[in-house]
Parts: structure tokens; C-alpha cells; sequence
């Protein structure tokens, strides 16, 4: 459980980081989404569901952020 909300948390992170202007290093975000990386063998099934359908959504964002900056 805990792997799980420290996951979703660093999800949440990313979006906020590609809504906001730069306030974190590049490293220290790479770092933690290591680090939440090597706890996805504590997930459960519903819970890595979740996670891909999380991280979908935000890969459609970040997509569509840089398809509307680019204009």
C-alpha cells in the first residue's frame, strides 16, 4: 500500500512539474520515479491498472502540451 500511494504520489508530481514553469531539478524528479520504479513489485493487479491508466492520461497531456506550445 504504501509503494502504491508513494507511486501515485511521484505520478501526480510529473503532472504538476509539466503544468508548472521549472521549479525542480531534472534530477531529483528522474530520481524519485527510480526509486518508485523499484516498488512496483509490491503493487497489486488493481493497483498497476490503475497506475497504467494514470500514466496514459498523462502521457496524452504532456503530448498535448507540447503539440500546443509548438504552435
Amino acid at each position: 500500500m504504501t509503494g502504491s500511494l508513494l507511486f501515485f504520489g511521484t505520478i501526480v508530481a510529473i503532472t504538476t512539474y509539466f503544468s508548472r514553469p521549472m521549479q525542480l531539478p531534472h534530477k531529483r524528479i528522474i530520481d524519485t520515479i527510480e526509486y518508485n520504479m523499484e516498488q512496483l513489485d509490491e503493487l497489486s493487479v488493481d493497483d498497476l491498472d490503475l497506475l497504467k491508466e494514470t500514466v496514459d492520461t498523462l502521457i496524452t497531456r504532456v503530448e498535448r502540451l507540447k503539440e500546443k506550445s509548438q504552435r
